[in-house]
């Protein structure tokens, strides 16, 4: 009786280790486990942190780039409408530039003409006055003197 009484507490002491050891068991795959899923957990919190981050990264240097262009199209239009705009005001300038050379021109021309004209004139009115000088003189000395 005792030795089945020892064997019945060794078979229960024996049983008891195996439930310990199965609980510590439990309990250190569950800590493994907890310890694996707080790691993905964390694997996957770092990796949305660095996806966010590269896709803000993303859209602000898409934003720089869109800002560029935009910059760079305005740049275009403005020069475009400069070009526009000034062409045809330095055309005109060109063309009012020339119209005033020309009335100067005119005005020489009509002054030198009007002085040419004032010169024949009085060249005329020199050879008039001594061609009538000379006629007098011929006509005073053939007429007989007044009685």
């Amino acid at each position: 009786a005792v030795e089945a009484a020892r064997n019945e507490m060794s078979v229960q002491a024996a049983h008891e280790r195996e439930l310990a050891v199965e609980a510590a068991r439990s309990e250190a795959l569950a800590q493994v486990e907890a310890a694996v899923e707080a790691a993905r957990v964390e694997t996957a919190t770092q990796a949305a942190v660095e996806m966010e981050t590269a896709m803000k990264a993303a859209r602000v240097e898409a934003a720089k780039e869109a800002a560029a262009k935009t910059k760079a199209t305005w740049e275009a239009a403005r020069v475009e409408v400069s070009v526009q705009t000034e062409a045809p005001v330095e055309a005109a300038r060109a063309e009012t530039a020339v119209q005033k050379a020309a009335k100067r021109d005119s005005a020489l021309e009509t002054a030198r003409a009007k002085v040419l004209m004032q010169t024949a004139c009085q060249v005329k009115t020199r050879d008039t006055l001594e061609t009538g000088a000379k006629v007098n003189t011929v006509a005073h000395l053939r007429s007989p003197p007044p009685p």
